[in-house]
């Protein structure tokens, strides 16, 4: 993920957290904003353009990102246990559960897509895992 600095337009790139769920095109963005105004936002895609549509997190002089870290312990430890639920719920408000569940190949295609890791190797290969 790249942190996008500046204000303007939001921008996603190929190494952004991004996936398309239900013909929804839905991510993850940095953004700072200089004089330590950073936000974490769910964005989506909306034409070819891409919206804030929820706040996730916003730290400032008092929540900075050092020391929200430091907190935790680590930005693994951060991440998992502050933002991880924010996001889940913002998809859960978004993605309404169906009484149609997937069928097999949805479910084989929906793990390939979502869960596949590309790892480039030091040797310069490369292996996926889940």
């Amino acid at each position: 993920m790249t942190v996008q600095v500046g204000i303007g337009p939001i921008e996603m790139g190929l190494n952004d957290a991004q996936c398309v769920h239900k013909n929804v095109q839905v991510g993850i963005k940095v953004r700072d904003f200089g004089s330590g105004n950073v936000v974490i936002v769910g964005v989506e895609k909306k034409g070819d353009i891409w919206e804030s549509v929820q706040l996730l997190y916003e730290f400032d002089d008092t929540y900075t990102p050092e020391g929200e870290i430091a907190k935790a312990g680590n930005a693994v430890s951060w991440v998992s246990t502050t933002l991880v639920p924010r996001i889940n719920m913002w998809l859960a408000s978004r993605f309404i559960p169906s009484d149609v569940p997937m069928d097999a190949l949805a479910s084989i295609d929906d793990v390939i897509s979502g869960w596949l890791k590309w790892q480039p190797q030091p040797d310069g290969t490369i292996k996926v895992s889940l």
